[in-house]
């Protein structure tokens, strides 16, 4: 990390992951990145920060079995979880920008971060086995960071209702908007023996 004087002018340098579990326990929902190295470029420029996030190829990722009779979600109301209008939060946010425009605070409010996932970073759970790539854009304020870009699968298979089917392809575009609302476009077969399905 780099300071100008008492500011915070960027960060550069490598984060290393090696069996390490993150585990949500509120839902039961646990990962565990089995190899990763997270590398950070990125200088604050006035209030926003500019800069690049790589994953390298080759990182691994453990996911628990998805599919089940516990819900991996809770149903009732979740402690802690309060729901927003999200039209509401950004006017919000854009007053406060305004009310704030003359401060001058510690970190950049504002992102512009790249963040490059060649790939391939590969996901396992016991329903499924995949690769994956993504370039994505995160852009704006820290509160209400809004992302583009694309995340795709490199072939592998998922389990559906206890049958094994090949991910011929698997595409989610982000299109920056407010609310984060995927274009899926996904393609899955399994062979039959008088078929393919």
């Amino acid at each position: 990390m780099t300071l100008e004087g008492s500011r915070f002018a960027g960060i550069k340098g490598k984060i290393v992951l090696d069996d390490f579990p993150a585990t949500d326990r509120t839902s039961g929902f646990w990962l565990n990145t089995t190899k990763a190295g997270i590398q950070i470029d990125a200088r604050a420029d006035g209030k926003v920060l500019r800069g690049r996030i790589t994953v390298p190829p080759e990182s691994a990722v453990r996911m628990p079995k998805l599919a089940g009779k516990r819900s991996l979600i809770p149903l009732e109301p979740m402690k802690g979880v309060t729901y927003v209008d999200q039209q509401e939060r950004v006017r919000k946010l854009a007053e406060q920008a305004k009310a704030e425009k003359h401060k001058d605070g510690f970190l950049p409010q504002v992102l512009a971060l790249m963040v490059e996932a060649p790939g391939p970073i590969f996901i396992h759970s016991p329903e499924l086995s995949t690769s994956v790539a993504a370039s994505l854009k995160l852009q704006g304020p820290i509160d209400a960071v809004r992302i583009s870009g694309t995340m795709e699968t490199l072939g592998g298979w998922i389990e559906l209702l206890g049958k094994r089917y090949n991910i011929d392809r698997a595409r989610a575009s982000l299109s920056g908007a407010p609310e984060i609302n995927p274009l899926l476009d996904v393609r899955v077969s399994r062979q039959a023996p008088e078929a393919l399905i």
